[in-house]
């Protein structure tokens, strides 16, 4: 190529392709009745090296990139997906929100499948839903059944104190509160506790239930407060009945409700909880995703154990 116009020009056409990042064009250097025609080529490579960098964004997921200019006409399809991507990630925060009725229609077969995708968590939730409302319909059954199960322990129940309505004074003790009391202090405490619920005057004419938590911080009352009279007084009938191990199954269930198995760490559902706690109290916090990586090729090339064990230091890594 001799002439010297056209080998700069292909050099800057070579550097766009080739090297973009260092290509430059000097108009002053062209012939005078070339610089219309290297100040177009400029502007339109220019434009095509913007478009260039947005379909890297996007080819990357970036979809907060800043857009090429307006009149980069050559950018406008690439500009045009950008919207789109930018609206279907925002339908689809919608769907992972509780949002089922959002359809695609501008994407083609992608549309099909989101569609498809989104109506069928759509059936799912409904199924989920009527397996709640079934199992909330056994749960009040349950709650009924449980009820009157402990109407009638209540009726068998034999540790009973049965103390003084006006004094506080105790009339009567059963032999099982002695098993019950471990010291001289737990029944200072106790004695004071039950003066506490005599001088409140809130059992005087009804029966009540409070829950009380023994000093060694393991054994739990749940507590019948019963009118009456005794000996011609005024009296009331405390009834403990003790409950530390349907507490501590509770205490057990709340720790399978909120707590992963295998790492011991917060679970999805306790973690959301907390942070639907943080946003109504309008906390300021930071949220981080963490990703393990290669974890499916541990578990394929060295097993499920060696899995769990990398799991199991990534958990003791984010304590």
């Amino acid at each position: 190529m001799t002439n010297p116009a056209a080998r700069q020009l292909y050099n800057y056409l070579s550097d766009v392709m080739r090297h973009p990042h260092k290509a430059k064009l000097d108009i002053e250097q062209l012939p005078e009745d070339f610089r219309e025609f290297g100040r177009e080529l400029v502007g339109f490579c220019e434009s095509v090296m913007q478009a260039r960098s947005l379909a890297e964004d996007l080819a990357q997921g970036r979809l907060d990139t800043p857009l090429p200019p307006r009149d980069n006409l050559v950018a406008d399809p690439l500009k045009s997906l950008h919207a789109a991507l930018r609206h279907l990630t925002w339908q689809t925060q919608q769907v992972a929100a509780g949002d089922y009725q959002q359809r695609v229609e501008f994407m083609g077969d992608f549309s099909a499948a989101f569609n498809t995708m989104v109506e069928r968590l759509e059936r799912q939730r409904t199924a989920l839903q009527r397996e709640l409302d079934s199992w909330r319909v056994e749960n009040h059954t349950l709650r009924q059944n449980t009820s009157l199960y402990e109407k009638l322990m209540r009726h068998i129940a034999r540790s009973i104190i049965v103390a003084d309505a006006q004094t506080g004074d105790w009339m009567y003790v059963s032999e099982e509160i002695q098993a019950m009391l471990s010291g001289v202090e737990d029944i200072r405490l106790l004695n004071r506790w039950m003066g506490d619920q005599l001088r409140s005057g809130e059992f005087s004419t009804r029966t009540a239930q409070l829950e009380i938590e023994m000093t060694d911080g393991v054994h739990y009352y749940l507590v019948s407060i019963h009118p009456m009279r005794w000996l011609s007084r005024d009296a009331a009938a405390f009834v403990f009945t003790d409950i530390s191990g349907e507490r501590r199954e509770i205490e057990n269930l709340q720790s399978i409700a909120h707590y992963d198995a295998l790492t011991g760490l917060l679970n999805r559902y306790r973690c959301m909880q907390v942070l639907d706690q943080w946003l109504s109290e309008r906390r300021r916090f930071v949220l981080c995703f963490v990703d393990v990586d290669n974890l499916k090729y541990i578990n394929d090339h060295f097993s499920h154990r060696a899995g769990d064990q990398y799991l199991l230091r990534v958990a003791d890594g984010l304590r």
